[in-house]
């Protein structure tokens, strides 16, 4: 287990190092991350299965400190994927959610707001919510 967790540490940091490269791309980060959370939970589970297993405090200790490693640097990586964003003017909307001139959500190309569209600007007034969320 311990051979284990070592590989897995070694994971993570290699991914953050990664992370913090200078022309990492949004895509390539977003990538990034969902391999740092895969490698988090199968850290946690192991850590959590040592800890149930042992009664040593000073062990006890030492995978409170992993933990702590762990949570470190996914913390420094959600802090990048933030400066990635940034950096290519991404928000922290979804990019699948497309809106209309009315700020409703677009399914399958089409509005699904009850109104109709000019093609240069919308009059609407009213707010209706989106029946396809």
């Amino acid at each position: 287990m311990e051979k284990t967790l070592q590989d897995l540490t070694r994971q993570l940091l290699a991914l953050s190092k990664s992370a913090a490269e200078d022309k990492v791309l949004p895509q390539e980060m977003q990538l990034i991350q969902e391999k740092a959370f895969r490698v988090q939970e199968e850290m946690m589970e192991l850590l959590t299965e040592q800890e149930a297993t042992t009664s040593d405090i000073r062990e006890v200790q030492n995978i409170f400190q992993i933990r702590e490693d762990v949570w470190d640097i996914m913390n420094n990586l959600a802090i990048r994927e933030a400066e990635v964003k940034a950096k290519f003017g991404i928000k922290g909307e979804s990019p699948k959610a497309e809106h209309t001139c009315c700020h409703h959500h677009h399914h399958d190309g089409k509005c699904c707001c009850s109104h109709h569209h000019e093609e240069k600007k919308c009059g609407k007034k009213e707010k209706k919510t989106c029946h396809k969320k």
